[in-house]
């Protein structure tokens, strides 16, 4: 078994190889929905926050290759069932047709696959 110490170490370590992509979804989703990363970040049950939790939770899973318990970390240092858990959600949200939660994901993950055209110069 991992020292409790190393653990956390481990899970910094794969945090900050992905914090660029981290940040970007988190700052966007963040942007899109008018909830904060710390709301996010703590362990209120409200509608919204919970919603713009998974939103961000289920991104991270797309873009990146984080571990569950990394997303966890990223989240107030949670386990990896509550991350099963907003995946479920996200599939209990979309697929039911939640109107606004599907606009709020879409509009995050257009926004993070937007690719902005570089500025010309005129000369």
């Amino acid at each position: 078994m991992i020292p409790r110490t190393n653990y956390f170490k481990n899970e910094y370590r794969h945090v900050n190889e992905h914090r660029v992509i981290v940040g970007k979804i988190l700052t966007t989703v963040s942007n899109k929905t008018g909830i904060t990363i710390p709301e996010m970040e703590c362990k209120t049950r409200k509608r919204e926050v919970v919603q713009a939790r998974c939103i961000s939770m289920n991104l991270l899973l797309k873009y990146t290759d984080m571990s569950l318990k990394s997303i966890g970390y990223v989240f107030g240092n949670r386990d990896h069932s509550t991350v099963i858990h907003a995946r479920d959600n996200h599939d209990d949200f979309y697929f039911t047709k939640d109107k606004s939660y599907v606009k709020m994901f879409e509009a995050c993950d257009e926004a993070l696959t937007k690719e902005e055209e570089p500025v010309i110069n005129p000369s």
